[in-house]
């Protein structure tokens, strides 16, 4: 996990938050994988390195963010980029979740109904999912 403190954005604001390294992706993607029953590995470490570097960019280059956009941005990041054998939405997911987590975000509640994945057609999509079952 890495600590960006005061991070100076082009828009001149500050921001500060954990983020998460492709360390922390293959260790959730391990973990989905053993649970249940699929692949797990990273077939291409420079589509997980790209995919965990966009929303500490984001920070930086971004036109609009909040820790929820930044969290969308890592469940698409990884989802579009599919650096992993399997399982690639699933540790998307759970990616954003333990960003959140990190970044003293309480979910309330977490329904994740079959079609889940199906309904996320835009990193605005995701961002709106993630303020309904958060504390924001």
């Amino acid at each position: 996990m890495l600590k960006a403190s005061e991070m100076f954005c082009r828009f001149g604001c500050y921001f500060c938050a954990f983020f998460l390294v492709p360390q922390d992706a293959l260790l959730l993607n391990d973990e989905i994988a053993e649970n249940s029953g699929n692949i797990s590995g990273c077939r291409d470490i420079k589509l997980l390195e790209s995919a965990m570097a966009n929303p500490l960019h984001s920070t930086c280059y971004g036109e609009d963010y909040n820790i929820l956009s930044l969290a969308a941005e890592y469940y698409w990041s990884i989802s579009e980029n599919q650096p992993f054998n399997d399982c690639n939405k699933r540790t998307g997911l759970l990616a954003a979740l333990k960003f959140l987590g990190l970044n003293g975000i309480i979910i309330k509640e977490l329904h994740i109904p079959q079609s889940f994945f199906e309904k996320l057609r835009t990193r605005k999509d995701v961002e709106l999912f993630f303020k309904s079952c958060c504390n924001i």
